[in-house]
């Protein structure tokens, strides 16, 4: 009988799972809203609720404030599934469609989803010193005049150095490369981003997923290593596994350029730029990506006031 007896309990707790996800099972979830340094954000308004079955169309809304505490209680019949929008001004929106049953700590038991007041903790990032900046994404007029040759890129500008388009200084250098064999689907690419300026480079970093729309670092880490040189390649050969390296929706880098070092080859001026998920070269040999670019020497600062652009006056209408 003690062998029998737990995975008879496993197997009632599976059943109940099953039940809990098709026809619903209480469940009681402690939002806890804290800012990036872990201080309690009080009175965030909490838009969530719970769908009882997986339908939307009977979704069960549950609104209100965080208290003194940062805490907001949802409770309700729910399949598993979680949904909540958290805003406050001066802060970035988070929101996040969780399920219950994927975290290993949750079950179901008497009709209730265990642990019942489980604490579900959100980051809502403070606001701190948004910036105007030079922003740009995916302009039909970032054509490469060529492959296999390096062009320079004015990112203050949003246009290749001149004579191949009106900016002055080169931030990077960039050359496309696209080959295309004889048989369906044999093709090869590669881009490579070059920083010739000394002490010019980047690092790359992921982005944050957890449902804030400040997805990257709001400052670029002076100590960091800056890379000199970027080589994504995609090649797709019959008979061979696919290979893909160019950056994803999830990744981004952070830009040191235009540097000028003094007479001990210390850094004395230099810019701070962020080029934020895929960058790539369409079939038109179109150069998409997407950036922002600090127009203050010496600021570190990343977090973009996207309320204006200075290349392109007016509200950007989303946030960094």
């Amino acid at each position: 009988m003690l062998l029998i007896t737990p995975i008879a309990s496993r197997a009632d707790e599976g059943s109940e799972l099953r039940r809990a996800k098709y026809h619903g099972a209480d469940a009681k979830v402690m939002l806890r809203c804290i800012d990036q340094d872990g201080h309690a954000v009080s009175n965030a308004y909490v838009s969530s609720g719970f769908t009882p079955d997986g339908s939307f169309e009977r979704a069960v809304a549950c609104n209100g404030m965080t208290d003194e505490h940062g805490i907001y209680s949802v409770a309700g019949k729910s399949n598993g599934e979680l949904m909540f929008a958290i805003t406050k001004a001066g802060y970035y929106r988070t929101q996040a469609h969780e399920f219950l049953y994927k975290r290993p700590d949750v079950f179901v038991s008497n009709g209730r989803w265990q642990p019942y007041g489980m604490t579900n903790t959100v980051v809502l990032k403070r606001k701190v010193n948004p910036v105007v900046m030079h922003v740009k994404w995916n302009s039909p007029k970032n054509i490469f005049p060529s492959q296999g040759v390096f062009y320079g890129y004015d990112m203050e500008a949003g246009d290749w150095v001149k004579p191949f388009g009106k900016g002055i200084v080169a931030d990077f250098h960039a050359r496309h490369e696209r080959r295309i064999g004889a048989r369906p689907l044999d093709i090869t690419t590669s881009l490579t981003l070059l920083f010739t300026n000394a002490m010019d480079g980047a690092y790359c970093m992921k982005a944050d997923t957890s449902g804030s729309t400040m997805k990257t670092v709001m400052r670029a880490d002076t100590n960091a290593l800056y890379q000199k040189e970027f080589v994504f390649t995609y090649e797709r050969t019959p008979g061979k596994a696919r290979k893909n390296t160019y950056p994803t929706v999830d990744d981004y880098f952070v830009l040191r350029t235009r540097t000028e070092v003094n007479e001990r080859g210390a850094i004395k001026r230099a810019h701070y730029a962020k080029i934020v998920g895929k960058c790539e070269v369409a079939k038109s040999d179109r150069f998409d990506f997407f950036y922002y670019f600090n127009p203050n020497a010496n600021d570190p600062n990343l977090e973009a006031d996207t309320t204006k652009n200075l290349l392109n006056p007016g509200d950007l209408g989303f946030a960094p």
